[in-house]
């Protein structure tokens, strides 16, 4: 995962739930060889998909960056969650919400 979690710039913690999820739907296979273990994508068209998903994600947080950088708590205090959910062909929509304070 330090590998992933490298060249995506993310951190490790984050790629472990994503990987955790992936496996859950079969989407992604892991094989250990000791203290190694190897992810792969199981279906062709996961890769196609996930291409698909980071390019309109990246789409909408550009779209709602002025919402990331001026959200604000609501009345009790809490943070609002900003939505950038999105759709690739074929799939169900994707629910993705962030909350700024979290990416600061």
């Amino acid at each position: 995962m330090g590998q992933i979690a490298g060249r995506l710039g993310a951190d490790v913690p984050n790629i472990s739930r994503h990987l955790s999820l992936l496996r859950k739907v079969n989407g992604v296979g892991d094989r250990k060889e000791g203290l190694n273990t190897f992810n792969r994508l199981l279906a062709p068209q996961a890769a196609q998909y996930l291409q698909c998903v980071e390019g309109k994600t990246k789409r909408r947080l550009e779209e709602k960056a002025s919402e990331v950088v001026g959200a604000e708590a609501d009345s009790h205090g809490q943070e609002k969650p900003v939505d950038l959910s999105v759709g690739c062909p074929g799939r169900e929509q994707l629910a993705l919400e962030i909350f700024p304070k979290s990416l600061s």
